[in-house]
């Protein structure tokens, strides 16, 4: 950065590398850049919302009790120490794992060469001069070679949210259905409450049901299909239809001598009328015999 413009280099360091990067962070970030869960809940509740208050509740709870069964169903069915996501980014380490030179240095830390690099692993603290180690707390590759060096089971190395008992303690709570209605505890003060109805007339046209897009979301723009333009669409379009762009888009064979640019009718290697009758004729009189 410094090499391609000084004056942004130093607004950044003014700024404070700690302030963007996670390796520099003296906090624990998450290092995944994924929607928000209201934009995931809207697409799931993209058919329910027109529906009355109470019965999208009562949507949503059923949806939610189906989603926690079937995860709680799939988590008793795991039999490894990590998850399934932890045991494939595990996997993924082991061949360059194999690259590192190991040097012990004390029971607990070795330096790790790889590439005329070297980092320090501590085996007790779980650090490694690379920060993978204490970033995702995972075993990064040094600590995967130290490991195996060492003869140390890699997953207590991981941190306990990729453990599979945490998984299962996640989904682990049920969500009852509610009561009949008969049987509910209600307040006296709740009961009291009167409920009036909205003051704000709706209006006359059709209600939105689509999200409203922010400004950094742009629309999707048509264009019509005869001339690529974005102002206009295929019926709007005034360009006459040529021949070369039915050609190209749609292309026709000729049923008799399978070409283009004909069709059957104007077919000059079609039989004549005549022939088809002495055809059909002479079947006949070979059916007749």
């Amino acid at each position: 950065m410094a090499a391609c413009n000084q004056r942004y280099y130093n607004e950044v360091i003014e700024i404070g590398v700690d302030k963007f990067t996670r390796a520099y962070s003296p906090k624990n970030r998450y290092g995944m850049m994924s929607t928000q869960i209201a934009e995931s809940m809207n697409s799931v509740l993209l058919d329910l919302r027109k529906l009355p208050i109470a019965a999208l509740v009562e949507q949503i709870r059923d949806m939610m009790r189906n989603w926690f069964h079937n995860r709680c169903t799939i988590t008793n069915r795991l039999r490894s120490d990590l998850t399934p996501t932890t045991d494939n980014h595990i996997l993924k380490r082991v061949e360059p794992s194999y690259k590192c030179i190991i040097r012990p240095i004390s029971y607990h830390r070795y330096n790790v060469a790889e590439n005329q690099n070297n980092s320090i692993v501590d085996i007790q603290a779980k650090t490694c001069g690379c920060c993978g180690w204490d970033l995702e707390k995972l075993p990064c590759r040094h600590a995967f070679a130290c490991a195996r060096y060492a003869s140390i089971h890699v997953p207590t190395m991981c941190s306990n949210y990729y453990r599979y008992d945490c998984l299962r303690e996640a989904y682990r709570r049920e969500i009852n259905p509610l009561p009949h209605a008969q049987n509910w505890v209600v307040p006296d003060q709740v009961r009291n409450i009167l409920v009036r109805p909205w003051k704000v007339r709706s209006l006359p046209r059709r209600p939105k049901k689509s999200r409203y897009r922010s400004c950094i979301e742009k629309a999707k723009q048509k264009k019509c299909s005869k001339c690529d333009l974005k102002e206009q669409n295929k019926r709007s379009c005034r360009k006459p239809v040529s021949d070369a762009s039915i050609k190209t888009k749609h292309p026709r064979n000729c049923s008799v001598c399978h070409k283009q640019g004909h069709n059957r009718q104007t077919c000059q290697d079609r039989p004549s009328t005549d022939q088809t009758f002495d055809a059909s004729t002479a079947n006949d009189t070979d059916t007749d015999s």
